[in-house]
């Protein structure tokens, strides 16, 4: 069964550096629908772990358990996987496809096609 929405997901948008848009942008400081939840799962990938006061349950362990080793290829669809399942938890999400994943080094990448209630989002992490 797919979720039907009847209004239209409204998120803020973020500049360059990560930062908020707030000010007199007026309706052009938001994003909705697919564009929304496109920076809903970038803002939620990119949280790591310990890093806000008020704990998100699903931040990854960026930086002390996923990349503080040497990461051998077992290891990187053991991430994928947290990865895959992050962005499943997120509301409006259906499916997730088309993932391509490696690590060099101490660098992960991860791409993918997520299947949403507002159409197909492209998803990038680079870690």
């Amino acid at each position: 069964m797919i979720a039907q929405y009847e209004t239209q997901l409204r998120y803020r948008k973020v500049d360059e550096n990560g930062d908020m848009v707030f000010g007199s942008t007026g309706d052009s400081g938001f994003l909705e629908s697919a564009d929304a939840i496109a920076q809903v799962l970038k803002t939620r990938l990119a949280a790591c772990e310990d890093e806000w006061w008020e704990e998100d349950p699903g931040a990854l362990p960026w930086y002390t358990d996923i990349l503080g080793s040497m990461v051998t290829q077992g290891r990187v669809e053991e991430i994928d996987l947290m990865v895959i399942d992050r962005i499943m938890d997120t509301v409006g999400v259906n499916s997730v496809s088309n993932i391509e994943s490696g690590v060099e080094g101490r660098h992960y990448h991860f791409t993918c096609t997520v299947q949403t209630v507002y159409g197909d989002v492209p998803v990038e992490v680079e870690v």
